[in-house]
């Protein structure tokens, strides 16, 4: 029988909001604010916002860990799922049999795996935090990916027809209670597992129809205007070089022509905003990226989370739109090499797809992964190899 606890999470709840509106917010220094049991008042409350069963638990942050608040939303859900992996990985198994501890040793390298991929569901239906079991691009909740990748993605779509928005102990799906049984979880331990996600806004992210093009694989477009002079090899957009779009996309013909014509290697990209701290608001209702001018941001507004435009109709694209972090304002300093080689920074709507990882340690059959990125992630790396053999080399810029 699934536990339930409407109750418990209405006083929890109650007590959240008096506990927010006294004037004892996470903003508070830990000096201020320590938690009665002595840990760090500023992650600590952050981790109770993301998920109330961290009140029930001690926390060792350890020296990997820092206490400090965390301003962005994907690294708060890493350092949840983190400490979460570290506390289920030292709890005692002797209660379990061989065949479940070998279940859930494997549910715990997907769970490690997950939170280092750093895709996570994003809340476009309510205000404040709530759980959400997948989301419409398909990407699923940290049990919920559990779940599908264990071998039972229909009980993962059919917990989300049913209880898309719920706390796992409000959840009463068919199928789950068995599930949880055969993982090596107990119950607390997969709501323990279970984030809510913040409330964002929508921005939608534009390019000028011959960079969109290359974005999404068609050059033809940008060489046809450097032929007949519309685009010359200085021009930027965005901050960034045709030079610099080129390595990011993986286009090495491109990137050789360029140089053929006499493209500076050693350009950096500047930002593409007009006032740096612009782009840390991150809360537009339109972002527009332009040839010789700053990049446009107009907002905000309040119609949900996410990012949208042409380049995010595809994996291809939105995997390259992340490497340009064009939606931040881009990021001055960069080479072409460092574009080539440099990791996307995920923007909303993100590139990981679902329903490819097949068999984690349920039945005999060997995990599998398909990469719909194989091509573009090769041709990168091609673009990257021939770059250092012209002798560039990556900046200190760069960050991974």
């Amino acid at each position: 029988m699934l536990l339930r606890r409407p109750l418990l999470r209405f006083i929890s709840t109650t007590f959240l909001a008096l506990f927010a509106t006294s004037g004892f917010s996470s903003a508070q220094s830990p000096s201020e604010s320590d938690s009665p049991t002595g840990r760090p008042a500023t992650l600590f409350n952050q981790l109770c916002e993301l998920n109330e069963n961290w009140r029930e638990r001690e926390i060792s942050f350890g020296d990997t860990i820092s206490t400090a608040k965390v301003d962005d939303e994907v690294r708060l859900i890493q350092t949840h799922l983190r400490l979460v992996h570290r506390q289920l990985s030292d709890a005692s198994v002797d209660h379990l049999d061989d065949s479940l501890r070998i279940r859930r040793a494997a549910l715990l390298d997907t769970l490690y795996a997950y939170m280092e991929e750093g895709q996570f569901p994003q809340n476009v239906f309510v205000s404040g935090r709530r759980p959400v079991f997948i989301d419409p691009w398909g990407v699923h909740c940290a049990v919920g990916h559990l779940i599908a990748a264990s071998g039972h993605p229909r009980l993962a779509k059919r917990i989300n027809d049913e209880h898309q928005l719920c706390y796992l102990h409000d959840i009463t799906t068919a199928g789950l209670e068995n599930w949880q049984q055969r993982s090596g979880f107990s119950f607390e331990e997969l709501a323990l597992i279970q984030p809510s996600y913040h409330f964002r806004l929508r921005t939608r992210l534009n390019y000028p129809e011959d960079i969109e093009s290359l974005i999404l694989g068609d050059s033809s477009k940008l060489i046809a205007a450097l032929e007949n002079g519309e685009r010359d090899l200085d021009d930027r957009c965005g901050g960034k070089t045709i030079l610099h779009f080129a390595a990011a996309a993986g286009d090495l013909k491109l990137v050789k022509l360029l140089f053929e014509k006499g493209a500076n290697l050693n350009a950096l990209s500047r930002s593409g905003l007009e006032h740096a701290d612009t782009a840390t608001k991150q809360m537009y209702r339109q972002i527009k990226v332009q040839w010789g001018h700053p990049t446009t941001a107009i907002g905000p507004n309040n119609t949900g989370y996410g990012v949208t435009g042409a380049v995010f109709n595809s994996v291809h694209g939105r995997f390259i739109a992340d490497v340009l972090s064009d939606v931040r304002g881009g990021v001055a300093g960069l080479n072409a090499l460092d574009y080539a080689m440099r990791a996307p920074v995920p923007s909303g709507l993100h590139y990981r797809t679902n329903g490819s990882v097949i068999g984690v340690g349920f039945g005999k059959h060997p995990s599998q992964r398909v990469d719909p990125l194989k091509d573009l992630k090769q041709n990168r790396a091609a673009v990257a190899a021939w770059l250092q053999s012209q002798g560039l080399t990556k900046t200190k810029a760069i960050d991974h």
